[in-house]
């Protein structure tokens, strides 16, 4: 029996993830080749050798990068021969540029990587990790500097470094129709905000400010970003933002925060803020919070109880604005996550706080409130009878079927 072409699509298009068996479904039949070489060219990975993979043998490193060099003029020779196939390539990953050993002519390496790059005319997410643009050749950085082109759609750096700061702002320029932008663990030497036009190295025309619009925001909370967004020449917008996530956030920054919350406003469905740090008790509660995201579904904290601190007070101050309104009015949230960091075996002292916690979701503005979800982690082992004592803490949350405790 032959299954229809819709229902093989459909099949293949499930099997991303795992090539080896995409290419036995490239054998089945004809109607399987097309599916299957999408699935199996989608998603390519650029990675040289680098000294700590050879662990510094010298000879190994050699036959590494020998072989990164054959693998990359055999994906040549692939698009070459079938130009279809560098067309199905949507999603590229650039990884390890930035540990070169100095003993070898990357020469090779360079090259071959660029003539892989220079192919591909319909990526639309770009990603980078252990990646470092200031030691990369004039050549590989042209080729990279075309790819951020206006059908790019996503770009997520993790341990990214470049000299300037308007350099990475130059890159975005360009790249109009972005929509999720990932940015963990970036370094700069000068992190001097692009003035103008200065922020533009490819031509001499000018974004328009504002014309990148945003949806979906992760920062580790790098305080320079934020303070671009807020810049009348910053041509990307975040009103538009249905989710943001802030790792590792410093609650110094809390403004810059509180300005990008605002900024997206009742368009915010998600957030995530990792606040690993101790709430102190100087810490100014009327700065951040979520009266501005009216239809906000999904929230997520990781927060680090100290003895020294009081997270409760926090969390009831993020949800002040709502209450005190007119009864008929609920706050949106549907799902609340908290992932409780504890650090010793003193943290524990904070469960006295959670009663009140429990006093705040029983309040009627909280009726849509579905599920809360706790995760108990940390650097300690987590004594047993934790979720028993939580539970106790929360009685409204356990009784109503919403309480969720879970322990990592």
């Amino acid at each position: 029996m032959q299954l229809p072409n819709e229902l093989v699509d459909c099949v293949v298009e499930n099997l991303y993830n795992d090539k080896a068996t995409l290419l036995n479904c490239s054998l089945v039949g004809r109607a399987w080749v097309r599916g299957s070489q999408r699935g199996i060219f989608h998603h390519i990975v650029l990675k040289p050798p680098d000294a700590d993979e050879a662990e510094y043998h010298l000879d190994v490193l050699y036959s590494l990068s020998d072989d990164y060099v054959k693998a990359n003029g055999r994906l040549v020779e692939s698009f070459d021969v079938n130009p279809c196939l560098a067309t199905y390539v949507r999603s590229l990953h650039l990884q390890a540029f930035c540990n070169l050993s100095q003993d070898l002519d990357w020469k090779a390496v360079y090259t071959s990587t660029v003539s892989v790059i220079q192919r591909l005319s319909n990526v639309d997410s770009l990603s980078f990790s252990q990646f470092s643009w200031g030691t990369l050749s004039p050549l590989l950085k042209d080729a990279l500097t075309e790819m951020f082109r206006p059908s790019v759609t996503r770009i997520m750096i993790d341990n990214f470094s470049i000299p300037k700061f308007t350099e990475y702002a130059s890159l975005l320029n360009h790249t109009t129709h972005l929509k999720v932008l990932i940015v963990e663990s970036m370094f700069c030497d000068d992190w001097t905000l692009p003035e103008g036009s200065d922020a533009d190295s490819f031509d001499h025309t000018t974004p328009t400010p504002r014309s990148i619009q945003l949806h979906e925001l992760e920062t580790d909370n790098n305080a320079v970003l934020a303070t671009w967004f807020q810049e009348e020449s910053c041509p990307i917008q975040i009103q538009n933002l249905q989710s943001l996530r802030i790792n590792h956030l410093d609650l110094d920054h809390s403004r810059k925060v509180a300005f990008m919350l605002q900024s997206a406003g009742g368009n915010l469905r998600e957030l995530k803020m990792l606040v690993l740090q101790p709430i102190r008790a100087d810490y100014d509660s009327d700065l951040l919070h979520l009266g501005y995201s009216l239809n906000l579904n999904t929230l997520v904290l990781a927060i680090t109880p100290r003895a020294d601190s009081n997270c409760v007070l926090w969390i009831q101050s993020l949800f002040k604005p709502f209450l005190n309104r007119d009864q008929t009015y609920k706050c949106p949230l549907r799902v609340l996550t908290l992932i409780v960091y504890l650090d010793s075996i003193d943290d524990l002292r904070q469960w006295d706080n959670w009663t009140a916690f429990d006093s705040l979701l029983v309040k009627p503005e909280f009726s849509l409130l579905e599920k809360v979800r706790i995760v108990i982690t940390g650097k300690v082992g987590i004594p047993s009878g934790v979720k028993e004592l939580l539970s106790e803490k929360l009685r409204f949350l356990e009784r109503s079927g919403k309480l969720k405790c879970f322990t990592l």
